[in-house]
Protein backbone atom coordinates (compact mmCIF):
# COMPACT_ATOMS: atom_id res chain seq x y z
CA UNK A 1 0.00 0.00 0.00
CA UNK A 2 1.35 3.13 -1.05
CA UNK A 3 1.47 5.79 1.55
CA UNK A 4 2.06 9.60 0.21
CA UNK A 5 4.87 11.18 1.96
CA UNK A 6 4.71 13.97 5.00
CA UNK A 7 6.27 17.13 4.52
CA UNK A 8 5.37 19.08 7.48
CA UNK A 9 6.29 23.32 6.64
CA UNK A 10 5.65 25.31 10.31
CA UNK A 11 5.66 28.72 8.09
CA UNK A 12 8.06 31.37 7.90
CA UNK A 13 10.34 32.76 10.99
CA UNK A 14 8.61 36.12 12.02
CA UNK A 15 9.62 38.90 14.65
CA UNK A 16 6.90 40.59 16.94
CA UNK A 17 6.32 43.39 19.57
CA UNK A 18 5.82 42.27 22.85
CA UNK A 19 1.54 41.89 23.84
CA UNK A 20 1.34 41.56 19.65
CA UNK A 21 -0.51 38.25 18.97
CA UNK A 22 0.15 35.77 16.35
CA UNK A 23 -1.58 32.53 14.37
CA UNK A 24 0.94 29.66 13.34
CA UNK A 25 -0.85 27.36 10.43
CA UNK A 26 1.68 24.55 9.63
CA UNK A 27 0.92 22.65 6.19
CA UNK A 28 1.73 19.42 5.02
CA UNK A 29 -0.36 17.00 7.07
CA UNK A 30 -3.62 16.24 8.23
CA UNK A 31 -3.39 16.92 12.36
CA UNK A 32 -0.77 18.93 13.67
CA UNK A 33 0.56 19.10 17.14
CA UNK A 34 2.98 22.04 18.52
CA UNK A 35 5.25 22.31 21.31
CA UNK A 36 5.05 25.20 23.78
CA UNK A 37 1.47 24.60 24.21
CA UNK A 38 0.60 26.08 20.83
CA UNK A 39 -2.95 24.94 19.10
CA UNK A 40 -3.11 24.67 14.93
CA UNK A 41 -4.86 28.20 13.84
CA UNK A 42 -5.30 29.47 17.37
CA UNK A 43 -4.04 33.21 17.87
CA UNK A 44 -1.49 33.00 21.48
CA UNK A 45 0.63 35.98 22.39
CA UNK A 46 4.38 35.03 22.72
CA UNK A 47 6.43 36.67 25.18
CA UNK A 48 9.76 35.73 24.87
CA UNK A 49 12.11 34.06 21.91
CA UNK A 50 11.07 30.81 21.37
CA UNK A 51 11.17 27.98 18.56
CA UNK A 52 8.37 26.59 17.81
CA UNK A 53 8.30 22.93 16.53
CA UNK A 54 4.99 21.00 14.75
CA UNK A 55 4.48 17.47 14.15
CA UNK A 56 2.33 16.45 10.81
CA UNK A 57 1.16 13.50 10.89
CA UNK A 58 -1.05 11.75 8.15
CA UNK A 59 -4.02 9.47 8.57
CA UNK A 60 -1.57 6.64 7.56
CA UNK A 61 0.25 7.48 10.68
CA UNK A 62 3.30 8.73 8.46
CA UNK A 63 5.07 12.20 10.36
CA UNK A 64 7.65 14.97 10.02
CA UNK A 65 8.68 18.12 11.82
CA UNK A 66 9.74 21.32 10.83
CA UNK A 67 10.48 24.54 13.12
CA UNK A 68 10.22 28.00 13.07
CA UNK A 69 11.80 30.94 15.30
CA UNK A 70 9.40 34.31 16.55
CA UNK A 71 12.02 36.62 18.02
CA UNK A 72 9.52 38.86 20.29
CA UNK A 73 10.80 42.39 21.21
CA UNK A 74 10.10 44.88 24.12
CA UNK A 75 7.74 47.17 22.90
CA UNK A 76 9.42 50.54 23.62
CA UNK A 77 7.25 52.97 25.69
CA UNK A 78 9.62 56.48 24.89
CA UNK A 79 9.73 59.63 26.64
CA UNK A 80 11.38 62.72 25.41
CA UNK A 81 10.91 64.62 28.20
CA UNK A 82 8.60 67.54 29.88
CA UNK A 83 8.40 71.22 27.21
CA UNK A 84 10.04 73.68 27.86
CA UNK A 85 9.99 77.44 27.98
CA UNK A 86 13.07 79.24 27.78
CA UNK A 87 15.13 82.18 27.24
CA UNK A 88 16.76 83.02 23.93
CA UNK A 89 20.20 81.89 23.93
CA UNK A 90 19.59 79.52 26.80
CA UNK A 91 20.94 75.86 25.98
CA UNK A 92 18.81 72.31 26.24
CA UNK A 93 19.99 68.87 26.15
CA UNK A 94 17.28 66.73 24.58
CA UNK A 95 17.71 62.88 26.38
CA UNK A 96 14.94 60.52 25.68
CA UNK A 97 14.44 57.24 27.50
CA UNK A 98 12.30 54.20 26.83
CA UNK A 99 14.25 51.94 23.87
CA UNK A 100 17.23 50.60 22.97
CA UNK A 101 18.16 52.79 19.94
CA UNK A 102 16.95 56.57 19.90
CA UNK A 103 16.41 58.54 16.34
CA UNK A 104 15.79 62.72 16.63
CA UNK A 105 14.03 64.70 13.95
CA UNK A 106 16.12 67.80 12.55
CA UNK A 107 19.97 66.15 12.94
CA UNK A 108 19.44 66.07 16.69
CA UNK A 109 21.70 63.55 18.44
CA UNK A 110 20.43 62.05 21.82
CA UNK A 111 22.21 63.77 24.72
CA UNK A 112 22.99 66.97 22.58
CA UNK A 113 23.10 70.53 24.13
CA UNK A 114 21.29 73.22 21.57
CA UNK A 115 21.20 76.46 21.72
CA UNK A 116 17.28 76.89 20.08
CA UNK A 117 16.82 80.62 17.97
CA UNK A 118 13.26 79.66 17.59
CA UNK A 119 10.08 77.62 19.18
CA UNK A 120 10.92 74.07 17.48
CA UNK A 121 9.03 70.88 18.22
CA UNK A 122 11.51 67.71 18.56
CA UNK A 123 9.86 64.29 17.64
CA UNK A 124 12.27 61.22 18.57
CA UNK A 125 11.84 57.68 17.64
CA UNK A 126 12.46 54.49 19.37
CA UNK A 127 13.15 51.37 18.18
CA UNK A 128 13.72 48.32 20.06
CA UNK A 129 14.34 45.22 16.59
CA UNK A 130 11.27 46.38 14.48
CA UNK A 131 9.30 47.77 17.09
CA UNK A 132 8.40 52.02 17.52
CA UNK A 133 7.03 54.27 19.53
CA UNK A 134 7.30 58.08 19.13
CA UNK A 135 7.21 61.10 21.50
CA UNK A 136 7.33 65.15 21.31
CA UNK A 137 8.78 67.72 22.87
CA UNK A 138 8.00 71.60 22.49
CA UNK A 139 10.83 74.22 22.90
CA UNK A 140 9.07 77.21 23.54
CA UNK A 141 11.95 79.91 22.89
CA UNK A 142 11.03 83.54 24.33
CA UNK A 143 13.11 86.56 23.91
CA UNK A 144 13.44 89.13 26.59
CA UNK A 145 12.55 92.02 26.21
CA UNK A 146 14.59 95.09 25.34
CA UNK A 147 14.04 97.88 28.27
CA UNK A 148 14.22 101.46 27.81
CA UNK A 149 12.28 104.80 29.51
CA UNK A 150 12.71 108.46 30.00
CA UNK A 151 12.11 111.03 32.83
CA UNK A 152 10.61 114.51 31.97
CA UNK A 153 12.52 115.89 34.50
CA UNK A 154 15.71 115.16 36.23
CA UNK A 155 16.21 117.71 39.49
CA UNK A 156 14.40 119.86 40.85
CA UNK A 157 12.91 120.87 44.36
CA UNK A 158 10.98 118.64 46.84
CA UNK A 159 8.31 117.28 46.27
CA UNK A 160 9.40 116.64 43.07
CA UNK A 161 6.77 114.67 40.08
CA UNK A 162 8.62 112.88 37.81
CA UNK A 163 6.30 111.28 34.51
CA UNK A 164 8.47 108.00 33.40
CA UNK A 165 7.77 106.95 29.68
CA UNK A 166 8.31 103.51 29.26
CA UNK A 167 9.61 103.06 25.38
CA UNK A 168 10.53 99.38 25.96
CA UNK A 169 9.33 96.41 23.72
CA UNK A 170 6.11 94.70 25.20
CA UNK A 171 6.58 92.90 28.27
CA UNK A 172 4.05 90.54 29.76
CA UNK A 173 5.19 92.07 34.11
CA UNK A 174 7.07 95.22 34.75
CA UNK A 175 8.49 96.47 37.67
CA UNK A 176 9.05 100.05 38.55
CA UNK A 177 12.11 100.88 41.14
CA UNK A 178 11.80 103.67 42.47
CA UNK A 179 15.56 103.51 44.06
CA UNK A 180 13.80 104.39 48.03
CA UNK A 181 12.77 101.02 48.76
CA UNK A 182 9.49 101.49 46.66
CA UNK A 183 8.81 99.54 43.96
CA UNK A 184 5.51 98.37 41.52
CA UNK A 185 3.91 96.83 39.08
CA UNK A 186 3.12 98.52 35.61
CA UNK A 187 4.02 98.03 31.79
CA UNK A 188 2.69 101.89 30.83
CA UNK A 189 4.36 105.20 31.59
CA UNK A 190 3.79 106.26 35.84
CA UNK A 191 4.51 109.02 37.51
CA UNK A 192 6.18 109.09 41.10
CA UNK A 193 6.48 111.65 43.55
CA UNK A 194 9.85 112.20 45.37
CA UNK A 195 9.22 114.07 48.86
CA UNK A 196 13.19 113.66 50.17
CA UNK A 197 16.21 115.13 49.40
CA UNK A 198 18.76 113.09 47.37
CA UNK A 199 19.84 111.36 44.08
CA UNK A 200 17.64 108.57 43.56
CA UNK A 201 18.77 105.48 41.21
CA UNK A 202 15.65 104.25 38.69
CA UNK A 203 15.19 101.06 37.29
CA UNK A 204 12.71 99.20 34.83
CA UNK A 205 12.78 95.13 34.46
CA UNK A 206 10.40 93.89 32.21
CA UNK A 207 9.63 89.93 31.70
CA UNK A 208 8.30 87.90 29.14
CA UNK A 209 7.70 84.41 29.92
CA UNK A 210 9.92 84.14 32.52
CA UNK A 211 12.67 86.17 30.77
CA UNK A 212 13.88 89.09 32.17
CA UNK A 213 15.65 92.15 31.16
CA UNK A 214 16.56 95.33 33.59
CA UNK A 215 17.46 98.64 33.02
CA UNK A 216 18.89 100.76 35.81
CA UNK A 217 19.74 104.85 35.22
CA UNK A 218 22.24 105.34 38.03
CA UNK A 219 20.92 109.01 40.14
CA UNK A 220 18.52 109.74 37.33
CA UNK A 221 16.51 112.45 39.82
CA UNK A 222 18.17 114.47 42.05
CA UNK A 223 15.89 116.23 44.73
CA UNK A 224 16.69 119.46 46.64
CA UNK A 225 15.42 120.48 49.74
Amino acid sequence: TFHPEVIAVAGLDDTLCSGESITLTATGGDNYTWNNGVIQGTAFQPNTTKDYIVTASSTTGCTDTDTLTIVVYESPTVNAGLDKNICLGDTIVLSALGAQNLSWNLGVTNGDTLTPTASTTYIVTGTNGSCTDKDTVVITVNQAPQIDFTADVNEGCAPLEVHFTNNSSPSDQCIWNMGNGIQFGSCGNTSFTFDAPGCYTISLTGKVGGCQTKLTKDSLVCVEA
